[in-house]
């Protein structure tokens, strides 16, 4: 979907085949999207599932699932490239189990916010780079690979981001394993759990 003003998604369930690596990606580019109350289930490997690019993105109470096979956990869940005057995104009360890359935030000088998600089994759960700013609160993030956030790269002036209240908990065996990465961005970390 192209060039259109706005998008609502609500109430939808999307489900791949379980036994089978089904890749579904989506390519949308809207002034404003907004998705409610939705599943996309059995997801395949490496395409972004909803890969949009915009001003502003609203996800609230958003399911994604990997299937049962090998190679059904490489996909992105939200990948969001933001632009624009009030460039933000707001990321609340969702799940991701088996996704790669269940948040990944970009866009020069726009504001994320990330609250009240559960990851489960991730490479990284949320990732943002060259944005203004971040808030990650309130999330719980269980079997993360490589890092349950990375920060990098911070581009704007509104001040640091937030990364509050927490819980981390990371697999074994990664090299550069961490549960919060902060590089060239400034932040508060405040009552976070990492194990």
């Amino acid at each position: 979907m192209y060039d259109t003003d706005s998008l609502v998604i609500e109430d939808v369930v999307v489900r791949a085949p379980d036994d089978t690596s089904t890749y579904v990606n989506s390519y949308i580019n809207s002034d404003v999207a907004i998705v409610r109350r939705s599943k996309l289930l059995n997801l395949g490997g490496y395409y972004s599932v909803f890969d949009f690019t915009g001003r502003r993105l609203v996800a609230d109470s958003v399911t994604m699932t990997g299937c049962a096979v090998a190679g059904c956990d490489q996909a992105y869940g939200f990948d969001v490239s933001l632009s624009g005057a009030g460039a933000s995104s707001s990321i609340l009360r969702s799940s991701f189990s088996q996704i790669n890359y269940p948040v990944y935030l970009s866009g020069v000088g726009s504001v994320h916010e990330v609250r009240n998600v559960t990851i489960d089994s991730a490479y990284t759960g949320v990732y943002a780079y060259n944005v203004d700013s971040v808030s990650v609160t309130d999330n719980t993030m269980t079997r993360v690979y490589y890092r349950g956030l990375d920060l990098y790269n911070r581009s704007g002036a509104r001040g640091p981001s937030l990364v509050a209240r927490n819980a981390i908990t990371c697999t074994t065996g990664s090299f550069y394993q961490a549960g919060i990465a902060v590089y060239s961005f400034g932040a508060v970390v405040d009552q976070d759990t990492v194990t």
